[in-house]
């Protein structure tokens, strides 16, 4: 079962990578990194990562609208995976070819 939620994190992690919105930068903005993300299984990734904070860690963030819980990437191979995923990203790659 806690491998089964590791590679379901991984998963969703790098599919959000592949879409996410980026600013004219090419920088992810923290509050795309929130728990919905994980859609119906929130709660059970909640409950993983406050026992393994190997994979990703929640922290509470502050913004122009109020405050917010994101996750921040700890593993060394996703933030890897992450990173590839996003180069291929559409918008990532119209905002590093356009000056």
């Amino acid at each position: 079962m806690k491998q089964d939620i590791k590679e379901f994190i991984k998963e969703r992690v790098i599919e959000l990578h592949k879409e996410v919105s980026v600013d004219k930068y090419g920088q992810v903005h923290t509050s795309s990194f929130t728990p919905s993300v994980f859609g119906d299984r929130i709660e059970e990734v909640l409950e993983f990562c406050k026992g393994d904070s190997s994979v990703i860690i929640f922290g509470t963030y502050g913004g122009r609208f109020g405050q917010y819980k994101a996750f921040k990437i700890i593993d060394k191979d996703l933030k890897r995976a992450s990173s590839k995923a996003l180069r291929n990203n559409k918008g990532f790659i119209r905002a590093m070819t356009t000056w």
